[in-house]
């Protein structure tokens, strides 16, 4: 009976991944950006270094702070490891897309570049309750790697907030 319930949660799993790997394989270029975007907002709140860094492209630059992919990852490790909610310990912030803000134009017929903008809203979650700590306009280019569309330079505006998150 173990077996049966073993060999059947086997095949199920292979289903799931052989049948994400078709839908992938017929995703949109739009599709496949917006999907690496949200994992990385997933991964900020999640404190997951890889699905943001797999965002970025190793040549990377914020042509508006000057920072650099080492640079937006040094600034992030250390709000990983230095914010904390003091009553539940976890990491007090979330990143997010704003609503209706995203815009991909994907240059066609080569599909090899991609200009984007977004809005990005980060959400500090102290104490139960949430306001906005940073929310800020990105524009950039993006590239389609070996790895999948990564961010190659970028500008951004704050709206509200300061990138110190506080």
């Amino acid at each position: 009976m173990l077996r049966k319930i073993a060999f059947a949660l086997v095949v199920g799993a292979l289903l799931w991944i052989g049948v994400r790997a078709i839908v992938g394989a017929f995703a949109s270029d739009e599709d496949r950006i917006t999907a690496r975007l949200e994992a990385a907002c997933e991964g900020f709140g999640a404190t997951r270094m890889n699905p943001i860094l797999e965002f970025l492209a190793p040549t990377f630059v914020d042509e508006t702070s000057g920072f650099r992919r080492e640079d937006v990852r040094g600034a992030i490790a250390s709000a990983f490891f230095g914010e904390r909610d003091p009553e539940t310990k976890a990491f007090p912030y979330r990143a997010s897309v704003v609503p209706d803000s995203l815009v991909i134009q994907v240059a066609r017929p080569a599909a090899e570049t991609a200009e984007i903008a977004f809005k990005i809203r980060i959400t500090d979650t102290r104490g139960g309750a949430e306001r906005v700590a940073w929310e800020f306009g990105l524009r950039g280019t993006l590239t389609n790697a070996e790895s999948g569309w990564q961010l190659v330079r970028a500008t951004h505006d704050t709206a509200s907030g300061s990138w110190k998150l506080r």
